[in-house]
């Protein structure tokens, strides 16, 4: 579970970077998902997203006796140059992906094919590598009665991430939020390791 300690000499440091769809509704739940993710704690409308939006949040989690110092950022830029610039050096930096949509959006799960080819590009390495790290998560479970992305969808876009994990969450109550952390980090701890010596061809899936 996410621990409120001090960081140790031992911590492992993971840095996670959540990409989702430019807009203002995808905006505030990203915030909302940070924070109830970290601290279990909802806002409502009392936010900025120009102050609080882009500074990663920090958090510790123990996942099988290892603690891990998590650093917890989003990356919710325009399409301009500068902005995608940013988004670039936001992937380059991240050690794992938390892909953001809503369900009740079926275009905020469409924008993450494009997300996802960002990964492969700035990452340039095989697909077992680059994509093994990520976690497909489905934001607004409240809105059910206004679902646009079923379960099934999910699970057909997760399944062309290498079987990624995919969940869903309700960051209002706090719903399918708290084990998040816990189960990125156990994706990131089973991450397979190429043989010593062998030398990975890049191949590429495509998400469609």
């Amino acid at each position: 579970m996410a621990e409120d300690q001090r960081k140790s000499a031992g911590d492992v440091p993971v840095s996670i970077c959540i990409l989702s769809k430019f807009n203002n509704n995808m905006m505030g739940h990203t915030f909302h998902f940070i924070w109830r993710v970290v601290s279990d704690v909802y806002y409502g409308n009392n936010f900025d997203p120009q102050i609080s939006m882009f500074d990663a949040a920090q958090t510790r989690c123990q996942v099988d006796n290892v603690t891990y110092d998590i650093s917890l950022g989003a990356d919710l830029l325009g399409d301009d140059d500068a902005s995608g610039h940013r988004t670039d050096i936001s992937i380059r930096k991240a050690d794992a992906f938390i892909l953001l949509y809503s369900i009740a959006d079926m275009s905020s799960l469409e924008f993450l094919t494009d997300r996802v080819e960002r990964i492969r590009y700035i990452k340039d390495q095989p697909d077992e590598e680059c994509l093994w790290n990520v976690l497909l998560v489905g934001c607004e479970k409240d809105r059910e009665k206004e679902r646009q992305v079923t379960e099934h969808n999910a699970r057909e876009f997760a399944a062309k991430l290498l079987n990624c994990p995919s969940t869903e969450c309700d960051y209002k109550s706090g719903e399918g939020c708290k084990n998040i952390l816990e189960l990125m980090l156990w994706r990131v701890k089973s991450r397979p390791q190429p043989p010593q010596g062998k030398v990975n061809k890049k191949e590429k899936c495509t998400v469609q």
